[in-house]
């Protein structure tokens, strides 16, 4: 199901990739390749087709011959992995990208003086050690903490939040919960992985705003845990289905900006380009790039889906429920009309033809490719839009 979810995601990302083509056009500071993509929808297509797949940051486990599959579960569990053995490549990557906290903090603080504040630590994260307080920009439409899609804004939180929404935009995607977390001083997150069928499509991203080197976050199976302070400023995805805790010995909160997604390919292109911390590090390949505040910068594309939804169980040639959720998901990023154009077209082609799964999602991943190539090519040739 998760290479749907990516595959919708893919329908919303290049959106931003057109502003950001606008952008750069307006003040000279595109690239060649960049400048190639609004003029050769073949070498546009060709960039998009280069960028890595989120398979490609993830390996399986090798379970050693002859084990029973249930035994090697409780075995990986006892390590400190998720029973389903799928981890990252490394424990922890700083995207390279850098935040101005004092901004986002002065957004982040208004909304908390402007609301009821921090949610009281929910009863059975509490149970299991997790101690972390909440305040959501986004939530399941089942109510706070749901791991349920969909997913939608709290209240106007995001939307009187612009340098909030330069900051998720420039992740590149489609986000689900987000949420700032509070760890008090002297407390902790005991070490726990996640397993929730939720994690199965999706990662999570830290964006530390108020710390001290004396918050710890920890991560890794039995034995090979790495250990890091997360800096503010810097942007942080972890793997989550490996053993993590986090220990708070300063004297102040520990405040993250935490933000779940399946990712398009522009976010694993951030993850290749940045810097690898653990048991496989390597340098960034790229000097971070500040993110600044646009004050037109759109609303966020959020998960408009429930993951059922998306498995198509009244035939492979029923996509109205996709249909749905790739509009609403795109029409905060006014591609409601293209999106829909989009999976109508892939329906069309999944009706002339019986394909495989692999099969229907690389149909539905080229058909996007191409309406972003063409959007790419609009806005260069009608600057004034």
């Amino acid at each position: 199901m998760h290479l749907l979810q990516f595959s919708l995601v893919l329908l919303f990302a290049p959106g931003i990739d057109v502003q950001a083509e606008e952008q750069c056009r307006k003040d000279g500071s595109c690239d060649a390749d960049t400048a190639n993509m609004a003029t050769d929808s073949r070498a546009c297509e060709k960039y998009f087709s280069s960028l890595p797949e989120r398979s490609s940051f993830f390996s399986r486990v090798a379970m050693p011959s002859g084990m029973d599959p249930s035994k090697w579960g409780r075995m990986l569990a006892r390590s400190g992995i998720n029973p389903r053995g799928v981890v990252l490549q490394s424990e922890f990557f700083e995207l390279p990208l850098e935040v101005n906290v004092t901004l986002l903090w002065d957004e982040m603080s208004a909304l908390l003086k402007s609301s009821e504040g921090w949610e009281k630590v929910d009863e059975e994260n509490a149970k299991q050690g997790v101690t972390s307080k909440h305040f959501r920009l986004t939530q399941s439409v089942a109510g706070p903490g749901s791991l349920v899609g969909p997913f939608e804004e709290v209240g106007t939180r995001m939307a009187r939040s612009p340098y909030v929404r330069s900051v998720l935009n420039s992740l590149g995607g489609t986000v689900g919960n987000v949420a700032l977390m509070k760890l008090s001083p002297g407390k902790e997150v005991e070490e726990h992985f996640d397993t929730n069928s939720y994690w199965q499509g999706r990662v999570r991203v830290h964006i530390p705003v108020k710390s001290s080197n004396k918050c710890i976050f920890t991560c890794g199976q039995q034995g090979e845990t790495h250990a890091i302070h997360m800096a503010p400023g810097k942007i942080y995805l972890f793997d989550n289905h490996l053993g993590h805790a986090v220990k708070n010995r300063a004297k102040s909160s520990r405040i993250h900006l935490t933000v779940d997604l399946v990712g398009s390919r522009n976010f694993w292109e951030l993850v290749k380009q940045g810097r690898a911390i653990g048991s496989r590090p390597r340098a960034a390949r790229l000097e971070p790039r500040l993110i600044k505040l646009d004050a037109l910068t759109p609303q966020v594309s959020v998960e408009a889906w429930n993951d059922s939804s998306l498995q198509l169980t009244r035939g492979r040639a029923d996509c109205h429920d996709v249909a749905a959720a790739a509009e609403a998901s795109a029409s905060p990023l006014g591609l409601a009309v293209e999106a829909r154009e989009i999976v109508e077209a892939w329906c069309g082609k999944l009706r002339e033809q019986e394909q495989t799964r692999k099969e229907e999602v690389g149909i539905l991943k080229s058909l996007a490719v191409q309406k972003a190539c063409r959007l790419v090519g609009e806005v260069s040739a009608n600057p004034s839009q």
